[in-house]
C-alpha cells in the first residue's frame, strides 16, 4: 500500500524527467525543422504551464566586426 504523498512525489518526478525530455525534442525539432514535433512538444510543455522562447541570434562575429 502507498501513500498519496509517495505517489506525488513519484509523479513529480515522473513529470520533471518527461519535461527534460520534452525540452529536449522542442531543441532538436527546432534544429532540424521539425515543425510537426515542435508544436507537438510545445503543446506538451503548455499543458505542464511551461512555455519556452528561444531568444533570436545576433550577428556572429565576422559580421559585427568593422576593420
Amino acid at each position: 500500500m502507498t501513500r498519496d504523498t509517495d505517489m506525488t512525489t513519484t509523479n513529480q518526478k515522473a513529470e520533471s524527467r518527461d519535461t527534460a525530455t520534452l525540452v529536449a525534442i522542442l531543441v532538436a525539432a527546432r534544429q532540424t525543422g521539425d515543425r510537426d514535433l515542435e508544436r507537438y512538444a510545445r503543446d506538451q510543455l503548455a499543458d505542464q504551464g511551461i512555455r519556452v522562447a528561444f531568444a533570436r541570434r545576433g550577428p556572429g562575429p565576422e559580421v559585427s566586426r568593422h576593420d
